[in-house]
């Protein structure tokens, strides 16, 4: 890391001498045995890339460089490279991110849970673009889409924020909360546990695991709510979870529709067409029950059981009754 002038003249006098030597050997080698040159070429090339981001981190390059987008999503971790980027893990994380921001902008659009397809018209504007890449591992910059800026859907009357970029600010507030060293949630910026728990459950949902290539994810520019970056990684996961637990409720209900499809092995039957807009229920059954639901296959039945609010699309039956179709 370049701290000082004398180490930024150090560093540049470095690159002058290494690009001169792989401008050698490029006019030795490549033209007998191109090959060879690309092999022997790579310790070069990576002292290069690295001594380019420590001068251009000195001397603020990288920082007005984040003007390209206002948000810049980095996946770090010891294996990743800029140069040798996987389609598949960029595309995936780019996908769980999505999809984390799609699913907490359905909340705040609709304050239902979260147990299907978000809408149309949410899957749209919460599709950020990736506008640059960056070196630094892979970082990933991204802006969303203009074209959907306007409009009352995605305007609160107290804000001009759209609806996505408030999705994005609360996922980001509780990531800067577990990058602290706060044990308590502040209340005054999260008082209500239905959203509370929508969100964390999509942070966890973008944690990496021990096994990833990624490490950590870092998020930082313009739209990030803090004046320092924040990260998140797989020693966020037991903070978030404990959260979880403070914030869920058991409660029994009972709720109704008609069993189309019933798994044996995991003791679970799908309860459908409960209404308009009500979503599928996924029932898991006692031993007891699992013959009184096979001969209630395509019957309208009453189920009562318990419902966490962590999973409103999860009932634990207690009992199943057939009904009269409403």
């Amino acid at each position: 890391m370049i701290e000082n002038s004398d180490q930024y003249h150090q560093a540049l006098t470095v690159l002058q001498r290494t690009e001169t030597a792989l401008v050698a050997l490029r006019q030795k080698v490549e033209p007998v045995n191109p090959e060879l040159f690309q092999a022997m070429a790579q310790s070069y090339l990576d002292e290069i890339i690295e001594l380019r981001n420590e001068i251009d981190e000195f001397i603020g390059l990288n920082i007005a460089s984040e003007a390209k987008a206002p948000l810049w999503f980095s996946l770090e971790g010891e294996g990743l490279k800029t140069s040798e980027i996987s389609s598949r893990l960029l595309s995936n994380w780019l996908t769980k991110f999505r999809i984390a921001l799609q699913n907490v902008s359905e909340y705040l659009d609709t304050k239902r849970l979260i147990t299907g397809r978000p809408s149309a018209a949410i899957l749209a504007s919460a599709d950020p673009k990736l506008v640059a890449l960056s070196t630094g591992s892979i970082k990933i910059g991204l802006k969303f889409p203009s074209s959907y800026i306007q409009g009352e859907l995605f305007q609160d009357e107290n804000e001009l924020a759209p609806l996505p970029e408030r999705a994005l600010d609360r996922l980001l507030t509780l990531v800067a909360w577990v990058d602290s060293n706060q044990n308590e949630l502040p209340r005054n910026i999260f008082p209500d546990d239905t959203e509370t728990s929508v969100i964390v459950d999509q942070v966890i949902s973008l944690i990496p695991s021990k096994r990833s290539l990624v490490k950590t994810l870092r998020f930082s520019g313009a739209l990030v709510p803090s004046p320092t970056s924040l990260f998140i990684n797989v020693e966020s996961r037991p903070k978030l979870h404990q959260l979880r637990e403070q914030i869920t409720t058991i409660y029994e209900d009972t709720v109704e529709g008609v069993i189309r499809e019933i798994d044996l092995d995991a003791q679970r039957i799908i309860l459908r067409e409960r209404g308009p807009e009500a979503p599928d229920l996924k029932c898991y059954l006692p031993d007891e029950l699992v013959n009184v639901a096979e001969q209630l296959l395509d019957k309208y039945v009453r189920v009562r059981g318990k419902i966490s609010s962590a999973s409103p699309d999860v009932v634990e039956t207690i009992l199943i009754e057939q009904v009269n179709v409403p």
